[in-house]
């Protein structure tokens, strides 16, 4: 539900700066549209129908909701039943999911993003030493990663150690290549 919340979110923000795919979007069925249209409508015609009496025009939505999806579930049927008699809430929910992800989108309310400054701060946590090893502690200080030895007054373990500072970018099998050259030129001599 989420998921489609997220796409009928995306969905208005990009036929909000591209209008004319509205009409040529060939990823989006035209029955999908119709049953957004149909379920949503009878959702906000049911306060009006309860004041006026007109409780025959949810009805109508409703129904016209499931004369659309009732091909997808006949399809369904004959090899999986069960599927077929759950398949009406799961339209149900897919529609529920787009259309209030597109009238989020539509009203302009920003979908919850984590800021650039929480992401470093997430990124620089995943690649912390200590994230990925039980060798690693957190210092009490400004929170850096320390190895355990160093945080617990140890030294001289003979473990060497990698050099501080970002890693290299050469890929591994680019640092071997000279040395591969070497070995070729070794073996044909």
């Amino acid at each position: 539900l989420r998921k489609k919340l997220k796409i009928g979110y995306w969905k208005m923000k990009v036929l909000a700066r591209y209008p004319d795919k509205l009409f040529t979007d060939s990823h989006t069925p035209a029955s999908l549209k119709a049953e957004i249209v149909c379920l949503w409508a009878a959702l906000i015609t049911l306060a009006p129908a309860l004041f006026f009496g007109l409780w025959w025009l949810p009805l109508v939505f409703a129904a016209a909701f499931g004369a659309i999806g009732f091909p997808f579930c006949r399809a369904l049927w004959p090899g999986k039943a069960g599927l077929a008699v759950r398949a009406p809430l799961f339209l149900t929910l897919r529609s529920l999911g787009l259309g209030a992800g597109m009238l989020l989108g539509l009203v302009g309310r920003p979908m919850r993003q984590l800021s650039l400054e929480k992401r470093m701060e997430k990124a620089a946590v995943d690649v912390s030493p200590s994230s990925h090893s039980p060798e690693g502690a957190l210092s009490e200080g400004g929170g850096a990663a320390v190895p355990a030895e160093e945080a617990a007054g140890a030294s001289g373990s003979g473990v060497e150690r990698a050099p501080e500072g970002p890693p290299s970018l050469q890929c591994p099998s680019e640092a071997a290549a000279p040395e591969r050259e070497e070995e070729k030129v070794a073996q044909h001599a």
